[in-house]
């Protein structure tokens, strides 16, 4: 039992320092509510296996490049990344816009790639940002297509991170399930009063829903371009669907190659 209990402290430390960037030894043993011999035994295993790193003028810690590179790992093992980037590429080089990948994680989006688009339309996104699942057509489409929504819904919070985010469950119901219908949704000023996008799911082989890939661009814009952006990100989608199995999308042309 105890080395569940250590390794638990070890965890808490890692997520301690991801939320909230360097803190001294003092302060992430107090925020934890460790001893001393724990908070020390918890960082001189995360140093050696370089997962934090001393910055020796402050004496504080940050997360290693070690953790980066664990991670960077996990996200090459997901399908929809390594065999989508060059789609995402093409289709960004194509809109001359941003294009992203993103992920449920549990009742999350996770953003695991970006691919960058003309300056002109070009949204920038963090890797590894988290977003609520009702303020981006990503999120939406998660819940569409990647989650029992009915069942889901009832329970998510909604926060309106701006005045046009959706907080009212059955408004996001119907939109979820107009999502269903259409195959993609489109999100406009709901996480960021200058930002829309238009995402569309990743299904991979038997049609499970894999991610949502989204173009983000910057408003207002123009509904035609949105429009002619959803047929080339479908377009896209069932590229990469092909790609990983899903045979739903093949043309008979396409199966005899």
């Amino acid at each position: 039992m105890e080395v569940f209990r250590i390794g638990e402290k070890i965890l808490a430390v890692v997520q301690l320092i991801a939320t909230e960037g360097e803190l001294p030894f003092a302060e992430i043993g107090s925020r934890l509510g460790l001893s001393k011999a724990s908070t020390h035994r918890a960082i001189s295993t995360l140093r050696e296996a370089g997962w934090i790193v001393e910055v020796p003028e402050t004496r504080r810690y940050r997360l290693g490049l070690s953790l980066w590179e664990l991670g960077r790992r996990a996200v090459d093992q997901v399908p929809a990344f390594a065999l989508g980037f060059p789609v995402m590429q093409a289709l960004s080089t194509r809109l001359g816009a941003g294009v992203n990948l993103s992920v449920l994680h549990g009742e999350e989006m996770l953003f695991i790639a970006a691919s960058s688009g003309l300056p002109s339309r070009h949204v920038p996104v963090s890797i590894a940002a988290r977003s609520p699942l009702h303020v981006t057509a990503s999120g939406k489409v998660a819940l569409a297509f990647g989650t029992a929504f009915e069942e889901v819904i009832p329970r998510l919070a909604l926060p309106a991170l701006t005045p046009s985010t959706i907080t009212d469950r059955k408004t996001l119901l119907q939109q979820v399930v107009a999502i269903r219908v259409n195959g993609f949704g489109i999100s406009i000023g709901e996480r960021q009063v200058d930002r829309g996008n238009v995402a569309a799911p990743v299904f991979s082989a038997g049609g499970r829903y894999e991610a949502s890939l989204a173009v983000a661009f910057d408003l207002p814009c123009d509904d035609a371009w949105i429009e002619e952006t959803s047929g080339r990100l479908l377009e896209a989608t069932r590229e990469l669907a092909l790609l990983l199995g899903d045979r739903r999308f093949a043309t008979d042309d396409a199966l005899v190659s």
